[in-house]
């Protein structure tokens, strides 16, 4: 909360709406950066932990910028 930041505008917008907010994961790198193959699927476990079942109404914002270099 009050950090400037992605994570924190998502809090704030959650909050001023009246959602639940369930954070999985926040992560940062340099951009363009390489991201070892082990930390990206952890990453995407996390992710996919709080995603709603198939069919399920339920939304989430997600903020990327940049790629992956993949190693």
């Amino acid at each position: 909360r009050g950090t400037g930041t992605c994570v924190g505008g998502f809090i704030a917008l959650c909050e001023r709406r009246g959602y639940g907010f369930e954070l999985g994961i926040a992560a940062g790198a340099a951009p363009s950066g390489p991201v070892e193959n082990d930390a990206y699927e952890f990453m995407v476990a996390a992710i996919m932990d709080l995603a709603p079942p198939r069919g399920c109404t339920d939304a989430g914002p997600a903020w990327r910028h940049g790629h992956e270099d993949l190693r």
